[in-house]
């Protein structure tokens, strides 16, 4: 019997972007998980308990070494993206805020790209709009829980 090949529209391509998203993805969720952190802890102790083993020499001291600096420089790498795509999943759902708003000032959807001056003027406008709804009269709300 011959092997069936998989039609062209059966393959499935995951471009290397992709890939590496859900890889870092996985990664944050497995990390952030405390049975790792109760393996990290249960890791060093064995390492300590196998210190007299090894006499405390420099290799066994080394292992340790560079194990976490591997795994620091990798962690850090996957932290970096997860937050930077939550930042950028953030910034969009705020964007689509301002947009959909009818009053909204427009200006802030791209305030990310605004220089240091430009931040500060517009911080030193909305310190002032907040001052003053701060000695605004109040005014209650209509009760919307029907």
């Amino acid at each position: 019997m011959a092997p069936v090949k998989p039609k062209p529209e059966m393959i499935v391509r995951v471009s290397p972007t992709r890939a590496f998203t859900r890889f870092a993805g996985s990664a944050s969720d497995f990390v952030a998980h405390p049975l790792f952190f109760v393996a990290s802890c249960a890791t060093v102790v064995l390492w300590i308990a196998t210190g007299p083993l090894f006499r405390w020499n420099d290799a066994w001291q080394l292992i340790i070494n560079d194990i976490t600096n591997i795994l620091s420089l990798v962690l850090l790498c996957l932290i970096a993206n997860a937050q930077k795509r939550e930042g950028d999943a953030t910034q969009l759902k705020l964007d689509e805020l301002i947009a959909a708003t009818k009053h909204a000032d427009n200006r802030l959807l791209d305030i990310e790209e605004l220089e240091d001056e430009e931040l500060d003027l517009l911080k030193q406008q909305y310190a002032k709009l907040a001052a003053e709804a701060r000695h605004a009269p109040v005014v209650e709300m209509a009760d919307t829980q029907g």
